[in-house]
């Protein structure tokens, strides 16, 4: 490492991609033009059958580490990636999101400033040419996720390389909502002893299309959900696993209510019964949406 290199924190950049040949490039690039002097790059092609792997061939001098492999999966590749890494910081990015331009030297200047277990910023979020400001949310303990909220912007989003491995989910637990269930045990772990930074501008690009796998894979997340929930209530003791087990059942009675808002067959007296098992939920603006739909 040269002397310039080793006065920065070291991030470790992991990269996955499957099938994005018109996004990879983009996002490569958007990462090595950084010119960051302490970077660890890992780029992993989950089993691409288009023209991803060729593209990705043209970098991979700029590869910390490259496999090109048989499609296992979003988590497992961020599960590879995390086991090969060495940085200080860790950050994941799937193809079809791109690093800000020096994004990477705002997150090493604060780590060297203050080094803090987490730091984000602000993402912003393109479907098509239209632009949506992603801002960070973050909670300074566990009991406040539920009610005040937790939004981190994954690809914007740094965390402690050793408290990231601790975070992951287990090996078939999810595959989409890794990021949920990783912030949400990092917190459970740590509680208010979490430290993080917000740095105010933009760190990343979000693309939404009709082929990101959140989209297309909405009733695995429902299952997902579920699998996290009961994962951080093995985890936690006192306060925090009674927090965690009213916002299962929240979040049941939230399945319910879609349920019965689709459905024809189900009137008001559902919804009414459904509040009166979980008064909660009137809170939630889901609520009053499926109320409107059965009274129009």
């Amino acid at each position: 490492m040269n002397s310039k290199a080793s006065q920065w924190p070291k991030i470790s950049v992991i990269l996955g991609n499957f099938n994005y040949e018109q996004w990879v490039e983009r996002a490569v690039l958007s990462v090595v033009e950084q010119d960051y002097p302490n970077l660890e790059f890992l780029v992993i092609d989950d089993g691409s059958t288009d023209r991803s792997v060729e593209i990705l061939n043209k970098y991979k001098a700029s590869f910390d580490y490259w496999n090109p492999r048989e499609n296992q999966g979003h988590f497992s590749w961020v599960q590879e990636g995390c086991e090969r890494a060495t940085g200080d910081l860790i950050n994941w990015l799937c193809s079809d999101d791109y690093l800000a331009p020096e994004a990477l030297w705002k997150v090493g200047q604060q780590f060297k400033e203050k080094p803090s277990d987490l730091i984000t910023g602000e993402a912003i979020r393109w479907t098509g040419t239209t632009p949506q400001r992603l801002k960070p949310q973050v909670p300074a303990r566990f009991s406040e996720i539920f009610s005040k909220g937790l939004v981190l912007p994954q690809p914007a989003t740094f965390i402690r390389t050793a408290l990231f491995r601790q975070a992951l989910p287990p090996r078939g637990m999810v595959d989409v909502l890794v990021d949920t269930a990783l912030y949400l045990k990092l917190w459970a772990q740590l509680d208010s002893q979490i430290t993080f930074q917000i740095i105010p501008n933009t760190l990343a690009h979000v693309e939404n299309h009709p082929n990101a796998q959140t989209s297309r894979k909405g009733l695995i997340t429902k299952a997902e959900i579920l699998r996290i929930y009961n994962w951080l209530e093995e985890g936690c003791q006192g306060k925090n696993r009674e927090l965690t087990r009213k916002r299962k059942r929240l979040h049941a009675r939230l399945d319910q209510l879609e349920t019965i808002a689709a459905s024809s067959q189900a009137g008001l007296s559902k919804l009414i019964h459904l509040f009166l098992h979980e008064p909660r939920i009137i809170i939630e603006r889901s609520f009053w949406g499926a109320v409107r739909k059965k009274i129009v």
